[in-house]
């Protein structure tokens, strides 16, 4: 198999390079794996640049991702989002998101999990939210944070749906 990939690559201009890691991007998703299989490979893989790191149960904001062998990271490439004209989304959560819309300057979603448990999400926004409600009222926790342009918001799941409403511009 190595030898006819090697083959096709050199018929259609690619290079064939043994490396010790894997990275997938499918939209601003990023997938990737440090393997420990190569002998003298045995080297980190080093992402710079803003990203949501999903494995994270705090849906952390990173500026530099370092993975070393055995080690595999899932990420969410926030400057990918913004070239490619995503405007306001959930980039993130955990809990589900269903009804996800976005109409003038604001955005709104529904969320449910599993009762007794804490939801984390984290918005992709264009600016910084002036309100944001929940229907049945609830108690949600927020951080900006204005490098990445998103808002982190945690708060009690239900079995139920909540309804929220971001606004950012009134």
């Amino acid at each position: 198999i190595r030898k006819f990939t090697r083959e096709m690559l050199e018929l259609t201009g690619g290079q064939w390079r043994t490396q010790s890691h894997i990275l997938v991007q499918r939209g601003p998703y990023l997938a990737m794996a440090v393997l420990d299989e190569t002998p003298g490979l045995l080297e980190e893989l080093i992402l710079e640049g803003q990203f949501i790191d999903l494995f994270d149960p705090s849906l952390a904001i990173r500026q530099k991702v370092t993975l070393k062998a055995n080690e595999r990271g899932f990420l969410y490439d926030i400057a990918w989002a913004r070239e490619n004209g995503l405007i306001a989304h959930v980039a993130a959560a955990a809990c589900r998101i269903t009804d996800e819309k976005t109409k003038g300057d604001e955005l709104t979603f529904l969320a449910r999990g599993p009762a007794g448990t804490d939801a984390v999400a984290r918005l992709f926004l264009p600016k910084k939210p002036v309100c944001l409600t929940t229907y049945p009222a609830i108690t949600v926790d927020q951080k900006w944070d204005e490098p990445s342009k998103t808002l982190w918001i945690s708060f009690p799941n239900q079995a139920e749906n909540i309804h929220f409403t971001c606004e950012w511009n009134l």
